[in-house]
């Protein structure tokens, strides 16, 4: 399994070299869509419980400490509301 973060804190190194210059408050990892539902039952297996589910994420926080996690299948939705 692969699993790629994007967005948030891997842009800020990418750009910036330096996490402190993006302001973020999650972590967005993208996974093959094959992986998608194992990776979603790891996080909940680790106390992380579902916060919102679309058809190419779902979004999970820890209770112990805050973290949100987006995990995504896709980058975004096969088709966006009012395109074709």
């Amino acid at each position: 399994m692969f699993a790629i973060p994007y967005k948030g804190p891997a842009i800020a190194i990418l750009a910036y070299r330096d996490i402190s210059f993006r302001q973020f408050s999650d972590l967005d990892i993208l996974v093959h869509p094959n992986d998608y539902l194992k990776t979603m039952h790891f996080f909940l297996e680790k106390g992380y419980r579902l916060k919102a589910k679309y058809s190419w994420e779902c979004s999970l926080i820890d209770a112990n400490y805050g973290v949100c996690v987006d995990l995504h299948r896709g980058i975004t939705p096969k088709k966006i509301s009012g395109f074709p």
